[in-house]
């Protein structure tokens, strides 16, 4: 689930500005907050790692500030875990205000995302707060060891022999090796030490996991840019991509160079040039009829940067 609203962040809140790369390491931050606050409630071992609320301003999950807003709410009768994902709301309003979020399906996406984050997360703390049945872990361990007291007792075998009719009964016994007695008493003694260890779920491990992947995921659209270019894949082609796809579309070149990316060198926008000499009259739609190969906006932004031509 996490993972979920991690892509579809960085797929809708574009940009390799340092406000935005700001607004996706929040988003990403309050989210581990909040799940880190369940497990922290739930889960001794995330306890013993984060035994205060100053260990999670030192891992980086908070800041002062934000504990201080935290501690501000009264949290002794209920738990407090959701108070990051109202922040998460609030900084999402903020970057839909400032136009980080262009798209409405995008910010409902979001919205619905975190909406069944948060219901998962509500669901993990309703089963730590009324576990069923109320006495598991007592009823378990008390089943099992009356199961082996009765073992003691009842797989005794016992043979009644007597001579005579009047004599008084012998009783013989039968001494042997209980084996399946023993691999019972190992295999469920065993599973009982299991289940009663707290610290048996690496849950710390997955917090780690978690918190690490979220911050390299926010930054994947820096290194596709890098990888790539700037005018091989923008945000607007990905974009339109994927509308194409969800309508059913299973081709970006079913449509004459929409968004396809262009092969540009020296001696293709020498012949462009050249065109454009000859004939002061060629515009831009003129151009990409004649030069396929290149797209409407790589071909607009160097023939006014590149080849010094204002208007076409």
């Amino acid at each position: 689930m996490n993972f979920r609203l991690m892509n579809i962040v960085a797929m809708y809140i574009p940009g390799l500005d340092e406000s935005s790369r700001v607004v996706r390491r929040t988003l990403m931050r309050y989210l581990n907050l909040s799940l880190v606050l369940v497990l922290r409630s739930i889960s001794m071992a995330v306890k013993r790692r984060f035994p205060t609320k100053e260990h999670l301003i030192e891992a980086g999950f908070m800041t002062k500030t934000e504990l201080e807003m935290f501690q501000s709410v009264p949290s002794t009768e209920f738990n407090t875990f959701w108070i990051p994902c109202t922040w998460f709301i609030n900084v999402l309003r903020e970057a839909r205000q400032e136009c980080r979020i262009t798209d409405s399906n995008g910010l409902k996406l979001i919205m619905e995302e975190l909406n069944e984050f948060r219901s998962k997360c509500g669901l993990l703390w309703g089963y730590d707060w009324i576990s069923i049945p109320l006495v598991y872990t007592q009823v378990v361990t008390m089943a099992t060891y009356a199961f082996f007291v009765a073992c003691m007792f009842g797989r005794q075998n016992v043979n009644i022999e007597s001579d005579k009719p009047s004599s008084p009964e012998v009783h013989r016994y039968d001494y042997y090796i209980p084996i399946f007695t023993i691999l019972q008493l190992m295999f469920y003694m065993g599973l009982l030490k299991t289940i009663a260890d707290p610290a048996d779920c690496e849950v710390c491990s997955v917090i780690r996991f978690l918190n690490a992947n979220n911050v390299k995921q926010a930054e994947i659209h820096r290194q596709l840019v890098e990888i790539f270019g700037e005018n091989v894949m923008t945000d607007g082609m990905v974009r339109k991509w994927v509308r194409q796809f969800n309508d059913g579309r299973t081709n970006v070149h079913d449509e004459a160079r929409s968004g396809r990316p262009s092969v540009v060198n020296d001696g293709l926008f020498a012949k462009v040039n050249e065109k454009i000499r000859h004939n002061r009259r060629f515009t831009i739609r003129m151009i990409c009829d004649e030069f396929p190969q290149i797209s409407k906006t790589v071909l607009h932004e160097n023939v006014t940067n590149r080849l010094n031509y204002r208007k076409l």
